[in-house]
């Protein structure tokens, strides 16, 4: 599998504003004037609860490493569904926004 072109990993530690927004990291964000689709998934890692911002080929590839698992076909159409019923699509604007 190749590596993405806009690939960034890493753990950010970043509070609500009063609008309930989270600001990207500058190096996530887009050249002015374009937008980047993505998804948003609640997830809870260790207890905790996390917000994974994940490109759409990253989402395509967690579904496809379920459909390429060796697991019953009810396990991968939950772990699916738990998928899809925890994310949601954003785009974020040049700003982080």
């Amino acid at each position: 599998m190749g590596l993405l072109i806009n690939s960034f990993e890493g753990v950010f530690d970043f509070k609500l504003d009063a609008k309930f927004r989270v600001s990207v990291p500058s190096d996530w964000r887009p050249g002015k004037g374009e937008a980047l689709p993505l998804r948003l998934l609640k997830w809870e890692t260790y207890k905790i609860p996390v917000l994974k911002a994940l490109t759409d080929q990253a989402f395509t590839a967690m579904i496809g490493s379920i459909d390429e698992s060796d697991l019953p076909a009810g396990v991968k159409s939950q772990r699916k569904g738990l998928l899809y019923s925890r994310n949601t699509r954003v785009t974020i604007n040049d700003q982080g926004k």
